[in-house]
């Protein structure tokens, strides 16, 4: 993100992605459901499953809305894109932060009787190390 504040090229290039494509990604996010089944599997708290779950699949799912908004050009296109970002940068915080809270460290305060620990673990390790800054990059562009 420091090329896009820094470089007129890559801003350019930025400016050039189509808000369509950029929203529709968005709607990948319904996947975050796999929260709530680990949830219901035992895998994880649910301290941290609901919040990060239930928000991924919200932004997902309104992320639809605006990109079927989007494609048929309605007037109310540009404030369900709007949602979509401010939802999902929300999630984001809300997510992250359950996150920390709930993983052993030395600020755990939730789920101290069972922590996050499977957010540590390979492939789930890839959501916070990989997906998170990839969907954070797109609500920036």
């Amino acid at each position: 993100m420091v090329a896009l504040a820094l470089s007129p090229d890559v801003r350019r290039i930025a400016d050039g992605l189509s808000q369509t494509w950029l929203t529709g990604l968005q709607s990948l996010r319904v996947v975050g459901g796999v929260f709530v089944l680990l949830w219901a599997d035992g895998a994880i708290p649910w301290k941290f499953a609901l919040p990060a779950g239930l928000g991924d699949v919200a932004v997902g799912l309104i992320a639809m809305v605006a990109l079927g908004k989007l494609r048929s050009r309605a007037q109310t296109a540009a404030a369900w894109v709007r949602r979509t970002y401010v939802f999902g940068l929300a999630d984001f915080v809300l997510a992250i932060g359950a996150g920390f809270l709930s993983s052993p460290s030395a600020i755990q305060l939730l789920a101290l009787d069972r922590p996050n620990e499977a957010i540590q673990l390979y492939p789930l390790t890839l959501v916070p190390s990989f997906a998170v800054s990839v969907f954070l990059s797109l609500h920036i562009l």
